[in-house]
């Protein structure tokens, strides 16, 4: 026992000896270290694409002979020889070359004026007929499709479907004008790596079917077959269709345009464009001319405006501008 305690007696001592020996000097303050580090993106991928598919017909797709006496179903299409005439353009009195040598009272398949949408986004498509020349003295009169039946003098229907829509007749002083929406299919679309580079572009395999719409024109006319019901004169003419048709996303301005009208005293204005969209082109034309490409040195655009020379302007008065977009959208003006 008396052992045991000597040694923690000695064990002790040794404790306060070495703790005795630590020493805190006031210069052994915590250090202080700054280091300096870098930042970095991965970038930014552009996920808006405009791709839209336009029918590529011409305008002899639309041309149209009109038969209010039923000509050809009297004589059984005599005149033409290897032609074949529907029962319903028999029927209706309106011809639209549907086919080679086939005649039919719509436009052709609705395949052939399809809309195809391609872009990352949804789209507005919209169709317009007008009758250029219904003014005409010699033009048959225009009407809505449930007049035709009671009408008492020659009359003509002529109407405008666009998509799953109802016809919508062509007047006078009425164009046929029809808006549809047609939604985007973002699933064909994906981000790859092109160039060390992030790509977001189509897909190249495993595509959804895209999506679209169609239009068509159907037509009719009074019956005065064998001379029976109302006839027509023998200068009776039929009107001269302008079809139009353009594209917008979908709830986009329906302008990007400030003003429908432009002047030598109002030479500028602002432009409201949708991310990504530019200005392509600007189109002229006369009372007695057709659009032609404006030279770019008549017109300037910067700083969210276009600005057209005034000489120009008014050397075109009474004319019109159209302005053409990098998405297809157009804005026309009227030049004062």
């Amino acid at each position: 026992m008396f052992k045991f305690k000597k040694r923690i007696a000695v064990l002790l001592a040794a404790t306060m000896v070495l703790g005795s020996t630590v020493t805190v000097f006031a210069d052994d303050v915590p250090g202080t270290q700054t280091l300096n580090a870098t930042g970095a993106s991965e970038g930014h991928v552009e996920r808006r694409i405009a791709n839209v598919v336009l029918p590529t017909v011409s305008g002899a797709a639309f041309n149209y002979t009109i038969d209010p006496e039923r000509l050809v179903k009297e004589t059984n299409g005599e005149k033409y020889a290897g032609v074949t005439f529907t029962d319903d353009a028999k029927a209706k009195g309106v011809y639209f070359l549907v086919d080679t040598n086939e005649y039919d009272n719509k436009t052709a398949a609705e395949d052939k004026f399809k809309f195809t949408n391609k872009s990352t986004f949804p789209i507005d498509v919209t169709v317009e007929v007008k009758a250029k020349d219904a003014t005409a003295d010699t033009d048959i009169a225009l009407v809505s499709k449930n007049a035709i039946a009671s009408a008492t003098d020659a009359s003509l229907y002529l109407g405008l479907k666009v998509g799953s829509e109802e016809f919508v007749p062509v007047l006078k002083d009425e164009p046929a004008s029809i808006t549809v929406s047609v939604n985007a299919v973002k699933d064909n679309f994906k981000t790859t790596v092109s160039g060390n580079k992030y790509v977001y572009a189509e897909r190249t395999t495993g595509l959804t079917d895209w999506l679209t719409t169609s239009f068509q024109i159907e037509g009719e006319t009074t019956d005065g077959n064998k001379g029976e019901g109302p006839q027509i004169a023998k200068d009776t003419t039929a009107p001269a269709l302008e079809i139009t048709w353009k594209w917008a996303e979908n709830g986009a301005p329906t302008s990007y345009v400030s003003d429908t009208t432009i002047s030598g005293t109002n030479n500028v204005l602002t432009l409201t464009l949708p991310e990504g969209i530019t200005v392509s082109s600007v189109k002229c034309k006369t009372a007695t001319t057709d659009y032609a490409v404006l030279p770019t040195a008549r017109y300037t655009v910067a700083n969210g405006k276009i600005t057209f020379v005034k000489e120009t302007v008014n050397a075109f008065s009474g004319g019109n501008f159209k302005i053409v977009y990098s998405d297809g959208h157009e804005d026309e003006l009227t030049i004062q």
